[in-house]
C-alpha cells in the first residue's frame, strides 16, 4: 500500500486531534463543573443516611418559617434583603431520591451589587445557615432575585455536603 505525504500528514493531524478531544473530554468529566453548574464543598456538613429511608414512621421536624428567617444572620449579608420561605414541605420519594426529605425554597432580593462572586458567596452562606436549621433532611434551595425575577440559585441536596450554584459558570472557592 502506497501513501503519499499528504495522506500521512492528514492522518497524523487526525490522530492528534482525536487524542486532544479525548484528553479534553476526560479532563472535563473529572470536574464537577459543567456549563451552568458550580459547587462548593461544605466542610462542616457531612453526608448521612436518611433515617426516613429505613423507618416509615420517622417524623420530620419542620421549623416555623419565622423561626428560620429570624435565625439567619441577614445583617452579615449586605447585598441581600431579609428573605422569606416560599416552600417548606416534606416531599418524595421520587425518581431522583428514593426517600422523603424536606424541600425548602427561600427567596431573597439581591441589592447594591452586580458582582456575581459576592452574591453567590452570600447566598451560599445563607444556604449553610438554612441547612444547619433544617438538618441533613433538608433539600435547601436559595433563590436570589432582582426586581422579583430569579437571577441566582444555590442548592444543597438532602444528605449532601456540596452547595451547587446554578447560573454561574465559574467555581466559587
Amino acid at each position: 500500500m502506497k501513501f503519499n505525504k499528504w495522506t500521512i500528514v492528514i492522518l497524523l493531524i487526525s490522530i492528534f486531534f482525536l487524542v486532544y478531544i479525548m484528553e479534553y473530554c476526560q479532563t472535563n468529566t473529572n470536574n464537577i463543573i459543567n456549563d451552568n453548574l458550580s459547587y462548593i464543598p461544605i466542610d462542616d456538613l457531612q453526608p448521612v443516611a436518611s433515617p426516613s429511608s429505613n423507618n416509615s414512621s420517622y417524623a420530620f421536624c419542620i421549623p416555623d418559617n419565622d423561626y428560620v428567617i429570624n435565625n439567619i444572620k441577614w445583617s452579615s449579608y449586605p447585598n441581600l434583603e431579609k428573605g422569606y420561605i416560599l416552600v417548606a414541605d416534606v416531599v418524595g420519594p421520587n425518581q431522583v431520591l428514593n426517600y422523603k426529605f424536606i424541600d425548602v425554597q427561600l427567596l431573597t432580593e439581591v441589592k447594591n451589587t452586580d458582582n456575581e462572586a459576592e452574591i453567590y458567596d452570600q447566598l451560599c452562606c445563607v444556604a449553610r445557615e438554612a441547612r444547619k436549621i433544617y438538618g441533613p433532611d433538608g433539600g435547601i434551595n436559595i433563590y436570589g432575585t432582582k426586581g422579583g425575577v430569579e437571577h441566582y440559585h444555590v442548592e444543597i441536596l438532602p444528605h449532601d455536603n456540596i452547595i451547587y450554584c446554578r447560573g454561574w459558570e465559574s467555581q466559587i472557592l
